[in-house]
């Protein structure tokens, strides 16, 4: 390991890989490697800093158990779950980020039958940031979602059936 850079307060290691190796890979095997890289290159500076191993082994098992995805239920503003005009629904934003794409899906939980709808609102690249800043029911059927970096509103809607819906629709872009 060469010598360790420190530069704005972020440390680097540099570590080989070969690049026609990896191209060749499936995206699940990529994002594996990567897992594998970072975990080795953490374990190398606990040891010169002298850290534990404990934590950075716990975040590698909680990865590889996640199937290297990270799924939460986004919290905007001082809530999770946003109640109905009407009391009837509950509506979350469900987020996964995985290496290769990042999803947020509304789901709308229905609090006098056990089901629940699924809409996607966004599926693209892991790297693109949205900003969530907003979320409210415009009335008893349709939910919005407004990102302030830029300004964009994102509407998903109650159907009928139970089943999942996916759906990407952008309402606005300004």
């Amino acid at each position: 390991m060469e010598n360790e850079l420190l530069l704005l307060n972020v440390l680097t290691v540099q570590r080989p890989l070969d690049l026609r190796f990896y191209v060749g890979l499936a995206e699940h095997d990529k994002s594996r490697l990567q897992l594998e890289l970072i975990h080795t290159a953490c374990l190398e500076l606990a040891k010169r800093r002298e850290w534990s191993h404990a934590p950075f082994d716990e975040a590698y098992a909680h990865c590889v158990q996640a199937n290297l995805t990270n799924a939460w239920v986004m919290k905007i503003g001082r809530k999770r779950f946003f109640t109905s005009p009407d009391g009837l629904l509950t509506a979350c934003l469900v987020c996964q980020w995985t290496l290769t794409t990042f999803v947020v899906d509304v789901v709308f939980m229905s609090k006098r039958r056990n089901d629940y709808q699924c809409q996607r609102i966004i599926e693209n690249e892991p790297f693109r940031e949205h900003g969530f800043d907003a979320a409210c029911w415009l009335n008893g059927q349709t939910f919005q979602v407004t990102a302030s970096r830029p300004t964009r509103h994102w509407q998903a809607h109650v159907g009928s059936k139970t089943s999942a819906v996916v759906c990407y629709r952008p309402v606005q872009e300004v």
